[in-house]
């Protein structure tokens, strides 16, 4: 029931969110990534199964992004 992501060059970045969404668009969860941070994990076993898009913002802006299935 555990997701984790492997991230990196957070050292290049500020003000970082992981926003996780589902295939039809909506946010259902987020959390703050640190710099320097190296992975980030999410329960998801509360969630539908389904696909699901996590990606990584910086300042605002789309930096990064992975497709992953919830069974």
């Amino acid at each position: 029931g555990k997701v984790t992501f492997a991230i990196e060059n957070t050292e290049h970045h500020w003000n970082m969110e992981l926003r996780f969404y589902n295939i039809f668009g909506s946010e259902v969860s987020k959390q703050k990534i640190y710099k320097n941070q190296q992975t980030a994990a999410i329960d998801v076993s509360a969630w539908p199964a389904g696909i699901y898009l996590a990606v990584i913002f910086s300042n605002g802006g789309a930096v990064g992004r992975v497709k992953f299935v919830v069974e």
